[in-house]
């Protein structure tokens, strides 16, 4: 990667991060933003819908491990946990890790929760084949 591409993602990186910890954000995203009647936001439903369809259909066992990168409000984390599997969750925000850590508190605190501010595109201290399964479903787009 050259010098200009470098500086290019360094700015996407820190632009991103820097709209998603803004106050405006904070206020939108912890607002109306996930309640199921914002019908702006249905498209926010139905890909969780098809998410955890797709999870049901894997059949993984209980202990399986899986990764959201992007989580946004953590609804899906919610779901995720319900069905008793053990979420790790990472994304840029740290108002938005801050939310899923209380909203899972009691999840968190048994150690099936785990939510990391960190940028989708940063290598991570895991080891390799760690997780059954990693999703993303609403955070591509932000990658630089």
């Amino acid at each position: 990667m050259n010098d200009l591409d470098h500086n290019s993602q360094k700015n996407h990186h820190e632009a991103v991060k820097n709209w998603w910890n803004s106050n405006h954000t904070k206020e939108k995203w912890h607002g109306e933003t996930y309640k199921d009647t914002w019908e702006t936001h249905l498209h926010y439903w139905i890909r969780q819908k098809k998410t955890l369809e797709f999870l049901d259909n894997l059949n993984l066992p209980k202990e399986a491990k899986i990764l959201e990168l992007g989580f946004g409000g953590a609804e899906t984390a919610e779901e995720i946990l319900k069905k008793g599997y053990t979420y790790y969750g990472i994304d840029i925000s740290k108002h938005i890790c801050d939310h899923a850590k209380e909203k899972c508190k009691d999840y968190v605190s048994k150690k099936k929760a785990f939510f990391l501010e960190s940028s989708l595109e940063q290598k991570y201290d895991f080891e390799d084949n760690f997780f059954d399964l990693v999703i993303i479903c609403g955070a591509i787009h932000y990658a630089g």
